[in-house]
């Protein structure tokens, strides 16, 4: 069995970005590719980081009554 290497994005990451998490290798795959070709994105924590905010920004509203 032979794997296929990741593949290796064109922007520089930070050595010091780190995800606690791990996803499956077509969603890296489209991650690479958006980082790639966005100028928004520079780094692949940057996309992270914006689509985690999101996602708890979208939770806050749909649960109006909070944590508690």
């Amino acid at each position: 069995m032979t794997t296929t290497a990741l593949p290796k994005p064109k922007k520089k990451i930070l050595p010091k970005v780190s995800v606690a998490g791990r996803i499956e290798r077509g969603y890296y795959e489209d991650l690479v590719r958006i980082i790639d070709g966005d100028d928004h994105f520079n780094r692949i924590g940057d996309f992270v980081r914006e689509a985690v905010l999101e996602k708890i920004d979208r939770w806050k509203k749909e649960h109006p009554r909070g944590l508690s």
